[in-house]
């Protein structure tokens, strides 16, 4: 072998254990990520030191409102619920979004790097700031973060409040007073009291139902999602209504979720 074959095979040999090197190190991305919950009240006050809970099909992670902590990374969604003695809870659900490491192990990896991100969670990734509201029940998608600040996420019902959504006890009825005993046949006579009326009692009226979405958005969704082969039978979940929209999230065959927007021309993923 002449002395510029010899070369050539060692800048080839580098190249080759680079390439391995550089899908080695996306293949070992990291299985946790920090994630902060900031807890607000409807009008816009910061709650602090809410006691908050974190949980996907990898554990749980628990922490005050407004701390950074870390959870696992996984392909499934992750539940969010903080509680405050004074206040409603505040719940809401992060959608899991695969992560640059995960486009690396397809780019450099192969299918071997992508198996292993996919298996231990670390090809996917959260919000990594999330702003829930006390008595609200929100959805948070990182490709909604805007700058540096909170993701607010988007509205999807009122939080039940207590946990378990059953009504709270009626307090028991007030009894009355027994009557005093009649005075003396010697008393003078007692001018009897006109009788009091006690106005009726007017029930609360009956919390505000959000209208249902409309079945040929619900058809147009789900015909989105299964032409981007997301499932075979795709089934969409009814998000929210804005002026001429209704918004849709539909679970893939794979853990991802779509987020979808549909109105009368057609939808699309929201990005």
């Amino acid at each position: 072998m002449t002395m510029t074959g010899i070369r050539r095979w060692g800048l080839a040999s580098v190249v080759v254990l680079s390439g391995w090197l550089a899908g080695c190190a996306s293949i070992t991305h990291g299985t946790e990520q920090t994630v902060k919950l900031e807890t607000r009240t409807e009008a816009g006050e910061v709650v602090t030191q809410a006691d908050c809970q974190m949980s996907n099909d990898k554990g749980t992670a628990s922490a005050p409102s407004g701390v950074e902590t870390k959870v696992r990374r996984s392909g499934g969604n992750l539940m969010v619920r903080c509680t405050h003695p004074n206040h409603p809870a505040a719940v809401g659900q992060a959608i899991s979004r695969a992560n640059v490491g995960m486009v690396g192990n397809i780019m450099i990896g192969g299918l071997i790097g992508v198996a292993v991100d996919a298996g231990t969670g670390g090809g996917f990734s959260y919000p990594s700031w999330m702003q829930l509201v006390f008595g609200q029940e929100r959805l948070f998608d990182r490709i909604e973060n805007r700058g540096d600040g909170p993701t607010p996420g988007t509205f999807v019902r009122a939080a039940q409040d207590p946990p378990t959504g059953q009504p709270v006890a009626a307090a028991p009825p007030l009894q009355a007073a027994p009557l005093a005993a009649a005075a003396p046949a010697t008393s003078p006579p007692r001018v009897a009291a006109a009788p009091v009326r006690t106005a009726p009692i007017q029930s609360a009226p009956p919390p505000a139902v959000m209208e249902p979405a409309s079945p040929l958005n619900i058809a147009r969704a789900e015909d989105f999602a299964r032409q981007r082969s997301c499932h075979a039978a795709p089934q969409a979940s009814f998000v929210g209504r804005g002026t001429n929209d209704e918004t849709f999230t539909v679970a893939c065959d794979n853990g991802y979720a779509l987020l979808v927007r549909c109105v009368a021309g057609g939808c699309q993923e929201i990005r």
